[in-house]
């Protein structure tokens, strides 16, 4: 989500640790609660939100959730948009952010795992959602702990686990098909829309879980040659 107000960019040199591009931190305008940090706290709370309307029945449970659910994607593209446009920095809104995403991301891929779609492909092959959502998850637990060991290994390390085109695809196709499944929660109902998300939707879960996994191994191909030299 570009940071939830903890926007910048940075390059990193093999003598130095990263270093902002976007001028002198100084110059920014450094709050804690500014509007893209207060945007991520609010997709944070929507998560119990989430939660209640996905576990309750009815037609229009499912919209609450699905409406909720889009919101929080759009406040995640928002909350970078803003940050960028003002150059507005926050490090609280910088360490948020990416734990605002996977809180979301987790919690949802627990509830189509828990209560997946009654048509289409997962009523066909009902192990996909659960296998996808396990390979997700790990991953991500995964990629935590190669993070946190490249940030106390120095700045060549850390500029190997960062963000690539791979992380933005995976993305991409996550956060779709989560919202697919979601708004196929009690089935099609004759929906010539929904039959076909129904389909789409775990077919991109799968595909991120598959993405998932390749950047995973990627970057750790990346920070291999630093873990086994003496």
């Amino acid at each position: 989500g570009g940071g939830g107000g903890g926007y910048t960019r940075y390059r990193v040199s093999a003598k130095s640790s990263a270093k902002p591009v976007d001028g002198d931190l100084k110059k920014r305008k450094e709050t804690i609660f500014t509007i893209p940090t207060i945007l991520t706290l609010a997709r944070m709370f929507a998560i119990p939100f989430v939660v209640l309307a996905y576990t309750r029945e009815g037609p229009k449970a499912v919209a609450v959730c699905t409406i909720l659910y889009v919101l929080a994607c759009f406040t995640d593209w928002l909350d970078g948009y803003i940050a960028r446009k003002t150059n507005t920095f926050s490090k609280f809104g910088a360490f948020l952010d990416p734990v605002s995403d996977k809180l979301m991301v987790t919690v949802i891929l627990i509830l189509v795992t828990y209560a997946a779609p009654p048509e289409g492909l997962c009523a066909q092959f009902p192990a996909l959602v659960p296998f996808a959502a396990g390979v997700i998850i790990c991953r991500e637990v995964a990629m935590s702990a190669l993070r946190e060991w490249a940030a106390s290994a120095g700045s060549d390390v850390r500029s190997a686990v960062a963000v690539n085109n791979l992380g933005k695809w995976k993305t991409a196709l996550q956060m779709s098909s989560l919202g697919f499944l979601i708004a196929c929660k009690e089935g099609c109902h004759n929906n010539a829309v929904l039959q076909v998300l129904s389909y789409i939707g775990p077919v991109f879960l799968l595909g991120s879980a598959l993405l998932a996994t390749y950047s995973f191994m990627v970057y750790f191909k990346g920070i291999w040659k630093f873990m086994v030299e003496p």
